[in-house]
């Protein structure tokens, strides 16, 4: 019968089969050994029985039982002769799995038979099932370990030129920008433009009028400088006025040519076309009489014939000239800036008509009563009319030095010399030792610069080129004061803020 056998010819009882052991039908001589994945734990079995899912004989045969799989192996069919191990990017952590369990997205495990999943590193990221971790592509990143995915970099940073890998991204330095997320690296702002000093920024924003920058990466745009203007947006340069020497700007940051002052006069022909323009002081060559008359658009005028007659243009007058060569030089003095030695501009008479933030002034721009701010006018500010500064600068010409025959020299220069022998200057309100017309009055003083001093001036411009004073001794009556430079022998700016 099944599950017996006899090894004996002519035997009265069969046996039964051993435990690990099987026999079909009758007359079996032996029992047969379970196969690999099969099994019997009793005696007198027919036939053995398939190992369950999740275990397996440990490819013997005869085996009385089935033996749980391994941790990190598993068995996913019933009659497994062999538990099979997980495969890289599976795990089983336990025993007697059925099936391996792929690792989650953001781990990993890239061996066989593992019972766990390492995280991936920070810069790094998987998908379910990983054998590996894969880097963060360009622009990308991830900060903590055990990333599913990598995140794009927002507007405004970048992983700083690490290609594969980050494991953050950084703000954009000031002047530089990502305008889309996934930067790479941070962009330069293109010139005339800048980021306003701002980090992480995502645009670059064109300058303002007035100011500028004149290479890419500009954290902030640079103001302009006095003496020049930017008149838009996204200039790479400002422009200067007509002359560094005699023009300027009241204020930094001018946007507009009208912000330069300074003088201006106009050469102007018989059909009244403008020929030439003059900001400083020139030649005219008038021989062939091609010009008719000269015009002082802004300020005032000295103009010289060679034969020596003399002429001043005032401001928005004509002259009209005849043939011959004629010397022009604009009146800086007290016109385009003032002399802060004469109590803070007190002879100013410009004609600027802004104050110095440019508010139109409902009154010329004065100092009569000396204050320390220099020359102000009035200004209507929120309805109310108040004084505002002009801005107008101080004069340097007429000051540490002094042009045409030093009329206009307003300096502090005491002493002259006579044979290279100093000699100190009398008060002009002396008499003593030697008498003189030249007192001080309202008049002297606006005009020569006379005072309660002893200061070099020139009251007496028919007989002398240049300043001069009366002396302290009996001996010498007077004496230049050659110790004061011609001013268009220095380098010295015509005027300061």
């Amino acid at each position: 019968m099944s599950g017996t056998y006899s090894d004996v010819t002519g035997a009265e009882d069969c046996k039964l089969c051993e435990k690990g052991t099987a026999s079909e039908g009758t007359g079996a001589t032996s029992c047969d050994k379970c196969v690999p994945g099969s099994y019997s734990n009793t005696t007198g079995q027919s036939k053995c029985e398939l190992c369950k899912p999740g275990s397996s004989t440990n490819g013997e045969s005869g085996s009385e039982s089935c033996s749980l799989c391994s941790l990190g192996y598993n068995a996913k069919t019933p009659g497994t002769g062999n538990c099979t191990a997980c495969l890289a990017g599976y795990f089983a952590d336990d025993y007697g799995s059925v099936e391996c369990i792929p690792c989650s997205a953001g781990t990993f495990t890239d061996t066989n038979a593992t019972i766990s999943c390492s995280n991936c590193t920070a810069g790094s990221y998987s998908e379910q099932g990983a054998a590996i971790c894969n880097l963060c592509g360009p622009g990308n990143f991830s900060s903590s370990p055990g990333a599913g995915s990598c995140s794009m970099c927002p507007v405004g940073t970048s992983t700083n030129g690490i290609v594969r890998g980050a494991t953050s991204c950084s703000p954009c330095d000031p002047g530089t920008i990502t305008s889309s997320p996934g930067g790479l690296v941070c962009t330069p702002c293109y010139p005339g433009s800048s980021t306003n000093n701002e980090t992480g920024a995502s645009e670059c924003s064109p300058c303002p009028p007035g100011s500028f920058t004149a290479a890419e990466g500009a954290a902030m745009c640079e103001v302009c400088g006095r003496g020049t203007f930017a008149d838009g947006k996204g200039q790479t340069s400002c422009t200067s006025c007509p002359s560094n020497k005699t023009y300027t700007t009241y204020k930094l940051g001018a946007t507009s040519p009208s912000d330069c002052i300074g003088p201006r006069l106009l050469a102007v022909n018989r059909s009244d076309m403008v020929v030439m323009e003059y900001y400083d002081e020139a030649h005219i060559n008038n021989t062939i009489g091609d010009i008719a008359y000269l015009v002082a658009q802004s300020g005032d005028w000295r103009v010289a014939q060679l034969s020596g007659e003399k002429t001043v243009l005032s401001n928005s007058n004509h002259l009209e000239i005849r043939r011959g060569v004629f010397g022009v030089s604009p009146v800086m003095t007290d016109l385009f800036c003032y002399v802060d030695q004469e109590e803070h501009g007190k002879y100013f008479r410009g004609y600027q008509t802004e104050d110095k933030d440019g508010r139109k002034c409902l009154t010329h721009c004065r100092n009569e009563e000396g204050v320390k701010e220099g020359p102000s006018c009035m200004v209507k500010v929120n309805g109310t009319e108040q004084m505002s500064p002009c801005g107008v600068p101080k004069c340097l010409w007429n000051v540490q030095c002094y042009t045409q025959d030093g009329v206009g020299y307003r300096g502090n220069q005491t002493s002259g010399t006579q044979n290279d022998i100093p000699y100190s200057c009398q008060k002009w309100s002396s008499d003593f030792p030697h008498p003189h017309t030249y007192h001080p009055s309202p008049s002297n003083a606006a005009k020569y610069g006379i005072g309660q001093h002893n200061k070099c001036r020139n009251p007496d411009p028919r007989n002398s080129s240049k300043p001069w004073c009366y002396t302290t001794s009996i001996f010498v009556r007077y004496v230049y004061c050659d110790e004061i430079p011609y001013c268009e022998n220095t380098k010295l700016p015509v005027f300061y803020f």
